[in-house]
């Protein structure tokens, strides 16, 4: 089975790597606000986000740390399989603090998508 660089090795190589990154992955449905995670075990990073329509209706989404948008709006079009990505990454509001949240408010009552959210722990 393989195993990731450990904290350990990533130190011993200063900086010349960079952070190391993760994804996480959300299903939406309907017109609500869905909790992605609460109570972070970590401060990170909210670098990009993007969904995969799963469906041919349309809706939006933005990515929130529950009380202030770290992203602008992104329109899922109403066309299946189709690839939205978020406009714009406030970098005054884009980290999460240890214990923080990360919630999508999305619409449109028939929207059905998956958001990825690219972060970086700090």
């Amino acid at each position: 089975m393989a195993q990731g660089i450990s904290g350990r090795a990533l130190s011993r190589l200063g900086n010349t790597l960079g952070t190391p990154t993760f994804v996480i992955d959300k299903a939406v449905s309907g017109a609500a606000t869905t909790t992605v995670l609460s109570n972070a075990a970590f401060k990170f990073r909210v670098l990009d986000a993007w969904s995969i329509n799963q469906s041919t209706n349309a809706g939006g989404w933005r990515i929130t740390d529950g009380a202030t948008d770290i992203t602008t709006a992104a329109t899922v079009a109403g066309s299946d399989t189709d690839v939205d990505r978020a406009p714009t990454v406030d970098d005054a509001t884009y980290e999460i603090s240890q214990g923080g949240s990360l919630q999508i408010i999305h619409t449109g009552a028939s929207l059905s998508c998956t958001v990825f959210i690219l972060c970086a722990r700090v």
